[in-house]
C-alpha cells in the first residue's frame, strides 16, 4: 500500500510536474468508519476522494452499481455537476485522500485528458473495454486474429507411434486429436489423427498397440495463418464440414483452433473459461487466458449481467488463474504443505478489472521449504505482473520474505499488529483480515 500519493494510477498518471506538485500542495487524508455515508444523494460535494484503504459503494435506488478500491477516486462528475445523482457508503474502514473542489477544477481547466478521464466511472471504464468491437460483437468476432482466440496446443506424434500409446495421450492431455509427423514420406508430411479415426482403428481387428497410428492419420489437412481472421477460420471449418484447424504460423504449428474454441471466443462464457485454465499447461497459456477474463467482463458488462455477479465470477475465475499459476511455478510438495491467499478486492470478492497484487504464503509449521522458495515467489508474482496484474507498491507479495511466513509465524505477527496499535500494523491487519485462499491447503489460513 502506498504511503505517498499514487501519480501513477489513472486519472492522475497524465497529470504534468506542476500539476503534480499542485496536487500536494492540497491534498489532505479523511476517515470515514464502516457503515459512513461518505456522499448522499442530491448533497454537494465539496472533495474528490481517492481511496487509500478499504472499499466503498455507489447506490442508486437502493441498488449497488459500482465499488470503489484502492486508486480509485469518487465522485467527480458530481462534483463538477453541483451535486450528488448517488450515495456513496464505506463498506468498510476507508482511508481516503481528499482534493478540495477548487483544485480539482483546477486541474481540469489545465488539462483536458485528466478531466475526461476524471468523468469515467466504472461503467464507462467497463465499457472502453469492448470499445474495440464497434458497437458491434459479431463484427469483432469476424475481425479478430486466429491467434487471438484460445488455441490449443498441439500433440505431436511419430507416424509409428501405436495408437494406444496415442490414446494414452489422449486421456493425459484430454485432448481429442493429435498431430502426426511422417517423415518416412517424401517430401514428408503431417497429418492428423482424431478420436473418430479412433473408432475406425477399432473396427480393425488389429491389437492398439501394434498398429501404427501413421496408417489412420488424415494427411489432408485444413491450416489457417495465426494472422488470419477468427470469422474467416470458422467459414473454413464450415465449408470442409471439419470441427478444428491447425495454425500455422510461418512454417511452424502454433496450435490447433476447434470450432468449440471459436464459438467460446465469441462468447467468453465463464465456465469455458475455467475448463481452460484447469487445462492450461503454460504460463504462456495461462496469459493468453487472463486477456480472454478481462475481455469477459467487457461483454458481459454490455449485456447488462449485474456488476454484484460478475465480480463473483472473476473472482472465482482470477483464484482459479492464480492456483494454476502457482502449480506451475511451485513443485508439488510446497504446494501440499502451503496456502497461497490473496487479500484486498480480490479477497472480498469486489474485484473487477486488473489491480495491483495483494497476496501472501503460509507455510505449513514443520514444513523445510525448498532452497530455492524465494526464486520460486518471486516467478510467481512476475508471472502475475505479466497476466496485467501489477507489483503492490507496499510489496504485499509472496515475493516480499515479510508475507511468506509458516502458520504459527503469522500468528505471532497478527499479534503484534493487536498489541502495537500503530498506523502500519492497523493497515497490515486490515488487509490481512480479507485473505482468501487460492491454492494448497486452506485450513492453514
Amino acid at each position: 500500500m502506498p504511503n505517498a500519493f499514487n501519480f501513477s494510477a489513472s486519472p492522475f498518471d497524465c497529470l504534468t510536474q506542476e500539476q503534480q506538485r499542485l496536487v500536494r500542495d492540497h491534498v489532505d487524508v479523511a476517515y470515514f468508519p464502516k457503515g459512513t455515508v461518505i456522499l448522499e444523494v442530491g448533497a454537494q460535494p465539496t472533495h474528490l476522494w481517492v481511496v487509500i484503504k478499504g472499499q466503498v459503494a455507489q447506490h442508486d435506488e437502493g441498488e449497488v452499481v459500482a465499488s470503489y478500491g484502492p486508486h480509485d477516486c469518487f465522485d467527480g462528475r458530481a462534483l463538477v455537476a453541483g451535486k450528488s445523482s448517488s450515495r456513496f457508503v464505506a463498506t468498510e474502514e476507508v482511508v481516503a485522500y481528499e482534493l478540495a473542489r477548487q483544485t480539482v477544477q483546477d486541474l481540469i481547466a489545465a488539462n483536458a485528458h485528466f478531466g475526461a478521464l476524471l468523468f469515467a466511472d466504472l461503467g464507462s471504464k467497463l465499457s472502453a473495454l469492448t470499445e474495440r468491437q464497434e458497437g458491434n460483437e459479431l463484427q469483432a468476432f469476424n475481425l479478430a486474429r486466429v491467434d487471438e482466440a484460445l488455441l490449443r496446443p498441439a500433440i505431436v506424434v511419430d507416424a509409428e507411434t501405436d495408437i494406444l500409446s496415442v490414446v494414452r495421450l489422449f486421456q493425459e492431455h484430454k485432448s481429442t486429436n493429435v498431430l502426426v509427423r511422417d517423415n518416412a514420406a517424401a517430401p514428408p508430411r503431417l497429418g492428423m489423427f482424431t478420436a473418430t479415426a479412433l473408432q475406425k482403428a477399432v473396427l480393425r481387428g488389429t491389437p492398439l498397440d501394434q498398429l501404427p497410428v501413421g496408417l489412420l492419420a488424415n494427411y489432408n489437412l485444413v491450416t489457417v495463418r495465426a494472422s488470419d481472421q477468427v470469422g474467416d477460420a470458422l467459414a473454413l471449418m464450415q465449408r470442409h464440414n471439419i470441427h478444428r484447424v491447425v495454425v500455422l504460423e510461418g512454417d511452424e504449428v502454433k496450435g490447433v483452433l476447434e470450432s468449440l474454441d471459436v464459438f467460446a471466443f465469441l462468447s467468453n462464457h465463464s465456465h469455458l473459461i475455467s475448463m481452460r485454465l484447469d487445462n492450461a499447461g503454460s504460463l504462456d497459456e495461462l496469459a493468453a487466458i487472463a486477456g480472454q477474463i478481462t475481455d469477459m467482463i467487457g461483454r458481459q458488462f454490455r449485456s447488462g449481467t449485474r456488476v454484484a455477479l460478475i465480480a463473483r465470477l472473476v473472482q472465482d475465475l482470477n483464484a482459479r488463474l492464480f492456483a494454476r499459476a502457482w502449480q506451475l511455478i511451485a513443485p508439488p510438495e510446497l504446494v501440499a504443505n502451503s496456502c497461497l491467499f490473496v487479500m484486498g478486492s480480490e479477497g472480498r470478492g469486489e474485484q473487477l478489472l486488473k489491480t495491483d497484487q495483494d497476496n501472501g504464503l503460509v507455510l505449513r509449521d514443520g514444513f523445510a521449504p525448498p532452497a530455492e522458495l524465494a526464486a520460486i515467489c518471486q516467478r510467481f508474482s512476475d508471472a502475475l505482473a505479466s497476466f496485467g496484474y501489477p507489483p503492490c507498491p507496499g510489496g504485499i507479495m509472496v515475493s516480499n520474505p515479510a508475507w511468506r511466513k509458516s502458520a504459527a509465524e503469522f500468528t505471532q505477527m497478527a499479534r503484534q499488529w493487536l498489541v502495537l496499535p500503530e498506523a502500519d500494523s492497523l493497515m497490515n491487519l486490515a488487509i490481512f483480515m480479507d485473505a482468501h485462499a487460492v491454492s494448497g491447503d486452506a485450513h492453514l489460513l
